[in-house]
């Protein structure tokens, strides 16, 4: 349902019910493609705006939509808590997730009215819970695995955009939304404006620990939007694992709507840190959702369910919070495809980053 450079609608790949990548996914060897020094390259060049010569997207591709240019500055992201050194890890529990939450809920909410939705993306309520964990953990790097259409990036982007966190968001294009019809592209072009942002074409699990590897000492958070489910809670467990650094990660798509077994195992994971499908966070934010998504791009058969819970978000501890082997750390699903620790002589990982918005 995602619409490509040209208009066309992508639609999304067909899903087994495993939410298993297949094989050769796994450790797929993807160039690492820098979208967003494309686009500027492309825009520089004339590349934009009808005038043919972008390999990138469709010539008649809508670049930049209406209310795409950043926001002016806001009050300051940390909500005035004293920032800690590098290095240093702040507390994090979900009774400071909901203050910070309600802290930046009026700068949260002025970019929910400025931010146009993008089917399927994440919900206003779950960007919010996204943000306030960010802002709580106090993290200088944000990954993001599952761009599309670039929702939650530009979410992310607006609201972190007078600060010095940097985002970075990474697709591997496995639902084929730039093969064929350039919405990679398209999106890292839409998203260009804001600096802080870096859009790539890469597989999440091999490109999240080479980011992570080039900024030493740095707190981090992850957000899996794609890939889904098992591969999705795969690569959270991967990252973390992968450091210490990595306060937290968020999982999207885990509400009840979807009827999967991984949404059950999100649910009892004792990293469990808040979820956006938990009543007193619907009963706080879901006015968001009613407000600003528009309902028209959400198919009938989602209609009831959304409306109920979104489509779910799950935020959980990093390993420096909840040491690894944890209840569900071990769970045989999740360690199918020998997800390795580090340092372990086994293989690992999947191909990550498709799906998302």
């Amino acid at each position: 349902f995602h619409k490509g450079g040209g208009g066309q609608e992508i639609g999304f790949a067909p899903d087994d019910g495993s939410g298993s990548l297949p094989p050769e996914a796994i450790e797929a060897e993807i160039p690492v493609v820098d979208l967003t020094q494309a686009a500027a390259a492309l825009k520089s060049e004339g590349g934009f705006g009808g005038s043919g010569n972008n390999p990138l997207m469709p010539a008649d591709a809508d670049i930049f939509d209406a209310g795409s240019t950043p926001s002016a500055p806001l009050d300051n992201a940390d909500g005035g808590d004293a920032r800690l050194p590098d290095g240093e890890f702040p507390a994090l529990n979900p009774d400071l997730v909901y203050a910070t939450a309600l802290k930046i809920l009026p700068k949260f909410e002025k970019i929910a009215k400025e931010t146009g939705y993008q089917e399927f993306g994440i919900f206003y309520s779950e960007g919010l819970l996204l943000c306030a964990t960010a802002v709580a953990a106090q993290v200088d790097i944000i990954l993001e695995s599952g761009t599309a259409g670039g929702m939650s990036a530009e979410l992310m982007a607006r609201f972190f955009a007078d600060t010095d966190v940097k985002i970075f968001t990474v697709d591997a294009d496995a639902n084929a939304y730039e093969k064929n019809g350039g919405l990679l592209s398209s999106t890292a072009a839409r998203l260009a404006p804001w600096k802080n942002l870096k859009c790539l074409r890469a597989n999440s699990f091999k490109q999240f620990p080479a980011l992570i590897k080039e900024h030493p000492g740095k707190r981090v958070g992850v957000f899996v939007d794609g890939p889904k489910r098992k591969d999705g809670m795969k690569l959270c467990l991967r990252t973390m694992r992968s450091s210490n650094n990595v306060l937290f990660c968020g999982l999207h798509d885990i509400a009840p709507i979807w009827n999967k077994p991984v949404d059950k195992l999100c649910n009892r994971w004792g990293r469990k840190l808040v979820l956006s499908i938990d009543a007193k966070w619907r009963q706080k934010y879901s006015f968001l959702d009613k407000t600003y998504v528009d309902w028209k791009k959400i198919p009938k058969e989602y209609l009831a369910g959304t409306k109920k819970f979104g489509f779910g978000l799950g935020v959980f501890y990093g390993m420096h919070y909840v040491p690894n082997g944890t209840k569900e750390d071990d769970n045989k699903e999740l360690q199918r495809r020998l997800l390795a620790l580090p340092g372990d002589a086994r293989g690992g990982g999947g191909g990550g980053g498709g799906g998302g918005g």
